[in-house]
């Protein structure tokens, strides 16, 4: 979906902006199953509710309040509970209804020490310790770390909302069956673990040692379970020369493979799903891949060519099971770790085509530093990158040993970078004290500095060269750190009255960051009921959000309330900038802003008073949208409030 969405889903904005409950239709995610099963950590809660058909109860047109218990929530329950929750559907259904509430009950409404009426007839209570709000049962014991914490809050739904705790609420006893004991280490007559099998099976003695080296020894032959994909010694002897003895000298890259091969949870050749993605130990997914009468398990390091070949399945371990594999499965990480030979100053400095960039380093005496401490990541300029610069910016920079050495600074980041870490909108500190952003345009990766306008951006043409004190990307545009100028002090005059908080990092991207603020669950609801908040929440695209208060939409007048499903759409997408990100110090005086409708908006100041608007052409000047918070950071952009609906023209 593009920014531009279907006219048809702008009917649901036009009913809540009206103030109406929304008809979702199928654009709508359902506050129990579909909700739970489409979010990933809240597996058991999906299973259950589908266990006792609370999935279908739960999900009619009356609006309840859900206090989602997470997957760790479960996990937390006395050993055997849950699997005698599973055995005993009235005794898990009691639980289910005590985590919800008829009604809409936002965070704002829960109250300390009060009672809540719970769907299965019994109260619980919020309760309220120093920043954190609990919501506990009877059941629940008094202390922090046994109360139910309320750890995310007003998450929108279809038909009411939902917070997520930590802990499962327990009604007063009795109210869980006998748990189930847990099976011995014997079970179904396996008495060896994980790593017994593997250390004791010709054939992984490279695994075995592996294991052992990266100090997993104990966590795999712990009670789990675990599924692991077992490298073979010959899938490690078809890795590229060097790289085992590299991986053995270096224990986060082996530990980051190995946690690749494991899976929590027991997973038999018969769940595994042609095409579909297994969420591995180390955070990252593998894909089964299924050709001809073969089955792989692929990392999105492993080459179509190359991929691991299930060659033995589902062999059984009292901790676990274990699928043998004939390729070692390579994360979508860091490359394959390889031996270097050579520094960073000799690589720059021996390899054609860096000529200006090894005289500058010497130049600022930089050459003994980056040859023999470190490690570095360098963004490496090519000397076509110098050569796109005006006689004028290269003067700028590199005629004094000062500017000379800032600016080759602001192109080295400490520790090795790779750049399957450089995230799409994220921040990277650089040596000297300023932050470049990672830009992502389709297949593309760029590495800006707040200097480098937005067509004239560093794209990194080469990446993750070795060195031995580093990694090297080449850029084909010198990186500009935040220039000092009369410019930038006359921005900050005429913005005077917001925060300049761009190089902080950023947390959410644009529509989750609308929905963690309170003011903003009109315009987080209208978002979510339009699907737009898949858009904003893209990592390969930018915006600028200027984002109405719950008070703006209330203060629309009915006499300007869009007539018609075109004319909702055009207010809404008359809020957003697509493709540039504006901070409050590039809103200048008098600008047009060209918004996401087609339509232009204006940034209007009162510089004695020390205020920002943006205007639209339907707003009159005497109640302008009025920017009364800036430079909310997000991942893929920035979000300023306003304190009025912005209206395009008629």
């Amino acid at each position: 979906m593009t920014l531009r969405a279907s006219t048809a889903l702008s009917y649901v904005w036009l009913l809540t902006t009206l103030g109406a409950r929304s008809a979702l239709g199928d654009h709508c995610t359902q506050i129990t199953a579909d909700w739970a099963c489409q979010t990933p950590g809240f597996s058991i809660l999906c299973k259950a509710l589908y266990l006792t058909n609370l999935d279908h109860a739960l999900d009619g047109p009356d609006p309840y309040t859900i206090f989602a218990p997470t997957d760790d929530a479960f996990d937390n329950l006395p050993q055997g509970v849950l699997d005698a929750l599973y055995g005993d559907i009235p005794a898990l259904t009691n639980i289910l209804l005590f985590h919800a509430v008829e009604g809409e009950v936002y965070s704002s409404d829960l109250e300390c020490t009060n009672l809540v009426h719970m769907a299965n007839g019994k109260n619980s209570r919020t309760v309220c310790s120093g920043e954190k709000i609990f919501q506990k049962g009877s059941g629940n014991a008094d202390d922090d770390d046994s109360m139910p914490e309320i750890i995310d809050t007003d998450i929108p739904a279809c038909n009411g909302v939902i917070h997520v705790v930590n802990q499962v609420m327990l009604p007063p006893p009795p109210f869980l069956p006998a748990p189930v004991p847990p099976p011995s280490p014997t079970h179904n007559g396996h008495s060896k673990n994980i790593v017994e099998v593997v250390c004791e099976t010709s054939g992984f003695t490279k695994l075995c040692a592996a294991i052992q080296a990266a100090g997993l020894e104990s966590e795999l032959s712990a009670s789990g379970p675990f599924t692991i994909f077992a490298p073979t010694d010959e899938a490690f002897d078809n890795l590229p020369p060097g790289v085992l003895e590299a991986l053995s000298g270096d224990t986060a890259a082996l530990t980051n493979i190995l946690l690749f091969h494991a899976v929590e949870g027991k997973v038999y050749s018969s769940d595994l799903q042609c095409t579909e993605l297994v969420p591995m130990a180390n955070g990252k997914n593998s894909r089964t891949v299924c050709r001809d009468d073969k089955i792989y398990q692929k990392g999105d390091g492993n080459a179509d060519n190359a991929m691991p070949e299930i060659i033995d399945t589902d062999i059984p371990a009292c901790n676990g099971v274990v699928h043998v594999v004939n390729q070692v499965m390579l994360p979508p990480m860091d490359p394959v770790p390889t031996v270097p030979s050579k520094n960073i100053v000799e690589i720059a400095c021996e390899t054609e085509g860096f000529s200006k960039l090894c005289s500058l380093i010497r130049a600022a005496e930089l050459e003994s530093e980056w040859s023999s401490s470190g490690p570095w990541t360098v963004f490496a300029p090519n000397d076509a990158a110098f050569e796109n610069l005006s006689q004028g910016t290269f003067d700028a920079l590199f005629t004094d040993l000062s500017s000379l050495t800032n600016t080759l600074l602001f192109h080295v980041t400490p520790g090795k970078v790779y750049s399957s870490a450089l995230q799409c909108t994220k921040l990277l500190p650089m040596e000297n004290g300023k932050n470049s952003r990672t830009v992502c345009r389709k297949d593309k990766k760029y590495q800006k500095g707040a200097g480098n306008s937005q067509d004239e951006r560093p794209e990194l043409v080469a990446t993750d060269i070795p060195a031995t004190n580093g990694v090297i990307h080449v850029v084909n545009r010198v990186m500009l750190p935040p220039p000092s100028s009369a410019k930038e002090q006359n921005n900050s005059n005429n913005n005077n009255s917001t925060n300049n908080n761009h190089d902080q990092d950023c947390s959410y991207n644009i529509a989750d960051l609308v929905c963690q603020k309170r003011e903003l669950t009109t315009l987080c609801r209208v978002l979510h009921d339009t699907g737009l908040d898949l858009v904003l929440n893209k990592d390969q695209d930018e915006y600028t959000l200027f984002a109405p208060t719950n008070g703006a939409f209330a203060k629309l007048p009915a006499a300007k309330a869009p007539r018609d499903l075109d004319g909702a759409l055009n207010i809404l997408l008359f809020h957003a900038v697509a493709g540039s990100v504006y901070y409050a110090s590039d809103l200048n005086c008098t600008q047009l802003l060209t918004m996401a409708n087609g339509k232009n908006s204006r940034t209007v100041c009162r510089k004695q008073e020390g205020r920002v608007f943006q205007k639209g052409g339907g707003n009159n000047r005497q109640k302008m949208p009025e920017i009364i918070e800036a430079n909310l950071n997000a991942c893929n952009g920035v979000v300023h409030v306003v304190d009025q609906v912005m209206l395009p023209p008629n």
